[in-house]
């Protein structure tokens, strides 16, 4: 499967090997080759369900310079977010942080966010809500087939 990246590089493809679950982001004016995890689909499903509960609880400014200290978004993309925060407002950046950046920021993505959520006092009940929800969509997942979840 090949994506066109623009939004990240400026002429880039991406190729998914999906049974690897791996990208690769290949940017075509210097021939750079990135390969990285992409996210779990529990953490994707996570975001993806407590959209409006972190949209209701969250500001981005609480947690994009963590994001951007441990390399989960870009210089580019933290501009970008804070723009969009000012200009449209911050449930719609917290938006496009959840459901379009974090999920394509490689398998890491999410325990960064989840860690720059317990850095600050007055969000840690964020990351433990968010934990409690990884918790639920891993045994949702698991009934019905024979895994085990780990502990």
């Amino acid at each position: 499967m090949v994506q066109d990246f623009s939004s990240l590089f400026s002429i880039a493809l991406v190729i998914t090997d999906t049974p690897h679950n791996l990208v690769y982001v290949v940017k075509v004016d210097t021939e750079l080759l990135i390969c990285c995890r992409k996210m779990d689909e529990v953490h994707r499903q996570v975001l993806r369900e407590n959209l409006t509960y972190l949209q209701d609880n969250l500001s981005p400014e609480e947690v994009l310079d963590k994001l951007f200290e441990t390399k989960i978004i870009s210089d580019d993309q933290l501009m970008r977010l804070r723009r969009e925060s000012q200009t449209v407002g911050e449930r719609s950046c917290i938006r496009e942080l959840v459901v379009y950046i974090l999920p394509k920021a490689g398998s890491s993505a999410f325990p960064e966010f989840v860690k720059a959520l317990t850095a600050k006092d007055h969000t840690s009940y964020i990351s433990d809500h968010l934990l409690i929800q990884e918790r639920k969509v891993q045994q949702r997942l698991c009934e019905g087939n024979s895994c085990t979840m780990a502990d």
